[in-house]
């Protein structure tokens, strides 16, 4: 069910992908009475994993892209979850993110 959310993410460039599936033993999301919980998602574009270390041989532009895209990933496993209505989301309680960099890595 397109809603103004998948249109104004089109207007960004951004169509969501089939969620990519699980990278290892455990469920993509939970839904819980009015709670999501979205895994941890890795960063692909097109089924292909952005891999990398910033600080060595990933540029901060390219870190940018694959941080765009678990943001991307994020969404399409809650499109999936809430049955293609994005428009369900009211909130966003927590969100953690990890980057890969060489411990001298400070941008």
């Amino acid at each position: 069910m397109p809603s103004r959310i998948h249109d104004r993410l089109k207007e960004y460039g951004v169509v969501l992908p089939q969620p990519a599936p699980p990278v290892a033993n455990f469920l993509p999301f939970v839904l819980s009475s009015t709670m999501l919980y979205i895994s941890g998602q890795v960063a692909t574009k097109d089924g292909e994993k952005l891999t990398g270390c910033l600080g060595k041989d990933v540029t901060i532009e390219q870190g940018q892209e694959a941080a765009k895209w678990c943001a991307v990933n994020i969404l399409a496993q809650a499109n999936v979850a809430l049955g293609g209505d994005l428009t369900r989301i009211v909130r966003c309680v927590k969100l953690g993110g990890f980057v890969a960099s060489t411990p001298d890595f400070f941008d």
